[in-house]
């Protein structure tokens, strides 16, 4: 009987240093690994002498493995710990499936203690067993757990309290060992198991109400982006409109300038200039500044304001952030006394250059100067041949 358990433990020390060494791609040979097997098969051969059962061998050799696999990974995370500790289950698992079908085709209710024969049939067969299961799980796929642990941390407890749970009632079975101690052990494991799902059932009820909340912001947010792109349509088409209507015009003009028809060129000059009195639009592909700065141009002209803005801008993110372009719209806020106004707007790279050119002076351009020092890199307010000139390069303070 002692040199059949010294055999079978040896294979079983075997088995279990093969899967590890296997499964986390550990060194096959080498000093490391023959002393890691050495320390497997010695706990094997002192809890034999010492006639613990197979749980207390199981937690000495899930403390073991851990060991050996930080010592030649350098590395330790939660997936290594399950995968240990799911193995040790499997090895009660086939130990106690095995006893199971013994028990039952020779016809045993309880433990009896069992001959040479049938210790060997029931050791062989768990081992084989054992080796099937290896071989299929190394076979099979690795076990990767890359969900946020910190959200699955009462899940992990209970599995890992169930397998640990598992282990115990299975080896007290197969030794008929089964104790007041034993239940009170595997009913406290079952507590922390129920409070566990209590946990986790309302971190998930929070996790619904979060997710039901970001869709309905996601779906507000598409709707928005839905109109601004309608909207978007709709600045665009009139725009071209009025760019063709331009030209149109321009040369009924000169078609009139040449005919020297002064009636048709009065038409055509109140038509200007009643054009000039009424909406701008214009068009830079990015629909937030546009529609924006297009709302305030036109709220200058319904002030009897002539402007003549003059826009050119790349496609960009920056144009938006709200914030940014009411920096832009702040800027015109200073436009009150102005009769008429020529407006330049520019892209300039990182920056943003806007000047003003006007007969008349601007509305306190000083405090302007103070509200917005965040984003002003450079301006320059000068009087030359009667025009008030003003500019204004804004841009990120990031990016200085």
């Amino acid at each position: 009987m002692a040199a059949s358990r010294l055999l079978f433990d040896f294979i079983e020390s075997l088995i279990i240093v093969y899967f590890i060494i296997a499964y986390f791609s550990l060194p096959k040979k080498g000093k490391n690994t023959t002393i890691y097997f050495i320390f497997v098969f010695l706990v094997e051969l002192l809890c034999d002498i010492l006639n613990w059962n197979g749980f207390q061998i199981g937690i000495i050799h899930f403390f073991i493995n851990i060991f050996a696999v930080y010592k030649m990974t350098h590395k330790m995370n939660f997936s290594t710990v399950f995968v240990i500790l799911f193995y040790e289950c499997i090895i009660n698992l086939s130990t106690l499936i095995c006893f199971m079908i013994y028990c039952s085709i020779f016809g045993y209710s309880q433990y009896v203690q069992l001959g040479l024969i049938s210790f060997c049939a029931v050791a062989a067969s768990s081992k084989m067993f054992l080796l099937i299961l290896s071989m299929f799980i190394l076979k099979a796929t690795k076990m990767d757990f890359s969900f946020a642990k910190k959200r699955y941390f009462c899940v992990i407890i209970s599995e890992m309290t169930i397998m640990v749970t598992f282990s115990l009632g299975s080896y007290k079975l197969i030794m008929d060992e089964i104790d007041q101690y034993t239940l009170i052990y595997m009913l406290f494991g079952l507590v922390i198991v129920f409070l566990c799902n209590i946990v986790y059932m309302v971190c998930l009820s929070n996790l619904y109400k979060e997710k039901m909340d970001f869709e309905k912001k996601t779906q507000k947010i598409y709707y928005l982006e839905q109109g601004v792109e309608l909207i978007k349509n709709i600045h665009f088409d009139t725009y071209q409109t009025n760019h063709r209507l331009f030209y149109v015009m321009k040369k009924l003009k000169q078609l009139a300038e040449n005919d020297h028809n002064e009636d048709a060129l009065k038409i055509i000059d109140q038509f200007e200039h009643e054009r000039e009195m009424t909406s701008k639009l214009f068009s830079t592909n990015n629909p937030y500044f546009d529609m924006i700065v297009s709302i305030k141009i036109n709220e200058l002209i319904e002030r009897h304001i002539l402007i003549k803005p003059q826009i050119s801008l790349l496609p960009g993110d920056k144009y938006k952030d709200i914030a940014f372009i009411n920096h832009i719209v702040s800027i015109l806020n200073y436009i009150k006394d102005n009769k008429s106004i020529t407006l330049h707007i520019k892209d300039q790279g990182v920056y943003f250059l806007v000047e003003m050119y006007s007969k008349e002076d601007f509305y306190k351009y000083d405090q302007f100067l103070l509200q917005h020092l965040n984003l002003l890199i450079k301006s320059r307010y000068q009087h030359e041949n009667d025009l008030y000139i003003a500019r204004f390069l804004l841009g990120d303070s990031d990016n200085e």
